[in-house]
């Protein structure tokens, strides 16, 4: 194992998992992790967990991604990359794939976001467009893969300087509003000078919910 991996196992778990579960508490089910919050024990934060010396110690840049829905708290290490593809990992084999900071998959969570479509998603964000299509595609009960469309609408909401663990940044805030036949999601995004997503609120799947995505280190 890799020294940074070893230190990324004492630093960075689920938070839903206390320090005196076994290794087996910690499933990548959804049903699981819904079963882990019901429990008593105190989560640990990973904000107070991440500290500086930690960071600097793993050497490797670090996301920290939580599930708002669920309650949920993650690391995950830069596992990939491919030009502007990104595949990142927890200790509990979660992944999560981002496109130019756009997530674009998840696996692992139990109800997973197994593909998109964000070509015109990504132009809107640079400031190509102020209207764009993406299509989520998921697994049904079959085990087939289904679309769903949405159109999406973006303003910028304003300069705000933000405070995230990877330093302070200031970043224009995007709005995402995307609608389809029955649902409306809303993603917000914080973009840097460079056009760096430095943070984000985006939508995964039902059930899962909204994952916030926060810069951790370089």
């Amino acid at each position: 194992m890799k020294p940074f991996f070893c230190l990324l196992a004492a630093a960075i778990v689920l938070s839903a998992c206390s320090s005196s579960e076994g290794p087996g508490a910690a499933q990548t089910s959804l049903a699981a992790v819904k079963a882990l919050l019901t429990k008593s024990e105190p989560r640990p934060n990973l904000r107070t967990t991440l500290t500086p010396d930690v960071l600097d110690a793993i050497g490797e840049p670090v996301l920290l991604v939580e599930l708002t829905d669920l309650g949920v708290q993650a690391g995950v290490l830069l596992a990939q990359e491919t030009g502007s593809r990104q595949i990142w990992a927890s200790q509990n084999n979660i992944t999560l794939t981002l496109l130019d900071g756009i997530l674009a998959e998840t696996r692992g969570l139990g109800n997973d976001l197994m593909s998109a479509d964000l070509s015109d998603v990504r132009a809107a964000l640079r400031g190509r467009t102020k209207r764009a299509v993406r299509v989520h595609y998921y697994l049904n009960g079959e085990d087939v893969l289904e679309p769903r469309a949405f159109v999406c609408d973006y303003r910028q909401t304003g300069v705000e300087t933000i405070q995230i663990l990877a330093g302070t940044y200031q970043t224009t805030q995007v709005s995402e509003t995307c609608t389809g036949p029955d649902q409306t999601l809303q993603n917000t995004y914080w973009i840097d000078s460079r056009g760096i997503i430095q943070k984000s609120r985006q939508w995964v799947a039902p059930i899962t919910g909204y994952m916030e995505i926060e810069r951790a280190s370089d």
